[in-house]
């Protein structure tokens, strides 16, 4: 993550985090596109018209916590200390609708 939040901005590609960023753990789970979310990062697996869902990956160091209300579906996958980067979720997000 600290690689991407040191690109040029004008080099990034909005949110998204460039492939070459990416861990090989990330890499093996052959997402669709790697997000970054105020620091914090969505693996997106799956998307369709109305939803997109993956992993959600709350940043230790970072002090946005999301809240479960701006998911479908938010799921903390981790306990307290599996692991020192962060906490892991499931997530699923409805899409906003497009208005014609």
């Amino acid at each position: 993550m600290s690689k991407y939040l040191h690109i040029d901005l004008k080099d990034r590609d909005g949110d998204r985090i460039p492939t070459k960023l990416w861990s090989p753990t990330m890499t093996s789970l052959k997402p669709l596109r790697v997000v970054n979310d105020r620091v914090n990062l969505k693996i997106v697996l799956v998307e369709s018209e109305h939803f997109e869902s993956g992993f959600y990956v709350r940043i230790a160091i970072s002090s946005f916590a999301p809240t479960a209300s701006r998911f479908a579906e938010f799921v903390q996958l981790s306990k307290p200390g599996d692991g020192p980067l962060g906490t892991l979720y499931r997530y699923r997000l409805a899409k906003a609708k497009v208005k014609e």
